[in-house]
């Protein structure tokens, strides 16, 4: 995991070492307190890997191996943590929040259950890997391990209840009110349309003139993921947005004074 700090499309100026790249990446998780965020963190860098190394070697396309189970579980935790607008790609069959890359569900239709006993059947070896929470002693250990535990013991009484939950979800749709092209660095979810009247965070006045902050580009939930980091120990492609927007309002200002090369 710590390689998002050195991907291709987001490496910083410099050059890192392994070395160093863990120990960042270790004193990140460590500023985490929150089982939650940190298995938050964990997918949402998870996801940016797997997106940077499928663009880096061109593929349009990958197959996530998400069951209905596990979609339904994230239907509910998500509307837990206040990731409402990330739903309607969470709970699609293809999930394009990631440029020139999809994320393709095609086990969505079905339950854990029925996948496990498929692999009995056929002899099938599951890979298992573990997280956070392989030797969680309580449910409570975190909000996604409280509500799987929650919808295990529901379909257990009631078989319908995984599939009535992806009827329900699928019906979501995204706001009117958010913007294509402003997205969360975190977890690339839609962000609403910026107020042109609001007050800027730096110079609490309506200037226009003041770029946004790394906090502005990050959606409700990735903020609350966040609020025990400093913005300096997240990953570059995140930590550095101000400085490459600042550079970016400079570079419009001026761009009427510079001169061009006929030749």
């Amino acid at each position: 995991m710590e390689a998002i700090f050195d991907l291709e499309d987001v490496k910083a100026t410099l050059p890192q070492s392994s070395t160093n790249q863990a120990l960042r990446f270790q004193e990140m998780m460590s500023s985490i307190k929150s089982n939650t965020s940190k298995e938050e963190m964990l997918s949402h860098l998870r996801m940016a890997l797997i997106a940077g190394f499928a663009r880096s070697h061109k593929f349009e396309k990958v197959l996530l191996g998400d069951s209905a189970t596990r979609i339904a579980i994230n239907l509910i935790s998500a509307t837990c943590k206040g990731r409402g607008m990330a739903l309607p790609d969470d709970l699609a069959s293809m999930d394009t929040r990631y440029s020139h890359v999809g994320f393709l569900r095609p086990m969505r239709d079905f339950v854990s259950k029925e996948i496990a006993i498929y692999n009995r059947y056929f002899n099938l070896e599951v890979a298992s890997i573990p997280t956070l929470d392989t030797l969680a002693s309580t449910p409570k250990f975190s909000i996604d391990h409280l509500t799987e535990h929650f919808i295990q013991s529901l379909q257990m009484g009631f078989d319908h209840t995984i599939h009535t939950l992806l009827r329900s979800g699928a019906k979501l749709k995204h706001s009117s009110l958010s913007c294509a092209t402003r997205r969360c660095l975190l977890c690339q979810t839609p962000l609403p349309r910026p107020d042109p009247g609001q007050h800027c965070q730096s110079c609490a006045s309506t200037c226009g003139s003041c770029t946004p902050q790394s906090e502005e580009w990050l959606c409700y939930g990735c903020r609350r993921t966040t609020s025990e980091l400093q913005i300096s120990k997240l990953p570059p492609y995140i930590s550095q947005v101000e400085e490459r927007q600042h550079n970016q309002h400079l570079r419009d200002q001026i761009k009427d004074f510079l001169l061009e090369d006929d030749s």
